[in-house]
């Protein structure tokens, strides 16, 4: 008996705590403005350890998040400021190498900027033989 009533509180628990989950704050990205940059940031899974300075027009001093990244990058930080419209990136490549064909994979870095919307920077890892 005691076991059931553990089951029951365990089913009780994923159930509260998956009805708790929000999305939310996709929705609040998707309506903000998206600008695209211009410039692309092009990455090899040799590259290491990355400091990235990255220029947004009319991003002054403002906050930023970052709302999406590829799953082959991680963050030193996940949120910053802006210093007269350039913001410093510091992120690391995960050894991908290994398990991706050579070639080329596009995807996108965001940034949720205060007071600005989203900006979106285009990444390519690029693998070679």
């Amino acid at each position: 008996m005691n076991v059931e009533i553990i089951r029951i509180s365990c089913l009780c628990f994923i159930i509260g705590l998956l009805a708790g989950c929000s999305d939310d704050y996709l929705d609040a990205i998707e309506q903000q403005p998206t600008k695209r940059s211009d410039t692309a940031l092009y990455i090899t899974p040799s590259s290491g350890y990355i400091e990235y300075n990255h220029s947004v027009p009319d991003a002054g001093n403002n906050t930023y998040s970052i709302g999406m990244f590829p799953k082959w990058l991680t963050f030193k930080y996940l949120k910053g400021g802006f210093n007269n419209n350039v913001v410093t990136l510091k992120f690391t490549v995960q050894n991908v190498g290994l398990s991706l064909a050579p070639g080329t994979y596009e995807s996108k870095l965001v940034l949720v900027i205060e007071n600005i919307g989203v900006h979106e920077i285009p990444v390519y890892l690029v693998i070679d033989n």
